[in-house]
């Protein structure tokens, strides 16, 4: 599976992390999320992933920043300035990289080598 071989060499990166399975669930994968520490890592990390023509992306669209919850979004939280922090440290570094049927074993290699050296 394109997955564990992903959480293997991100295990390795200083910097990289897998978003947390909960004990007992089994995650489908269809999508992998990297969690890269900051704007500015996720920013290299698609760049380094775009050198072997991988495509990685933000996927994950906050709800609150569509214009129809604007009038709702002070009510989320007493936090004026950050609403939502929690949402908005995910939202800064999440990143999602491919692993579908589409990705072959060599190129699943090659993405691994990017994670684990980051």
């Amino acid at each position: 599976m394109i997955a564990k071989i992903y959480q293997k060499a991100i295990s390795k990166s200083r910097i990289l992390k897998s978003q947390k399975i909960l004990k007992g669930a089994e995650p489908n994968y269809w999508m992998f999320t990297v969690l890269c520490g900051s704007s500015r890592n996720r920013l290299k990390l698609v760049k380094a992933m775009a050198k072997i023509n991988v495509a990685a992306e933000e996927a994950h669209r906050r709800n609150d920043l569509y214009p129809i919850f604007a009038k709702y979004k002070q009510s989320f939280s007493a936090n004026k300035k950050d609403p939502l922090p929690s949402v908005s440290e995910f939202d800064n570094q999440e990143l999602i990289i491919p692993n579908g049927f589409w990705v072959t074993g060599k190129k699943a290699v090659q993405i691994a080598h990017i994670l684990s050296s980051f």
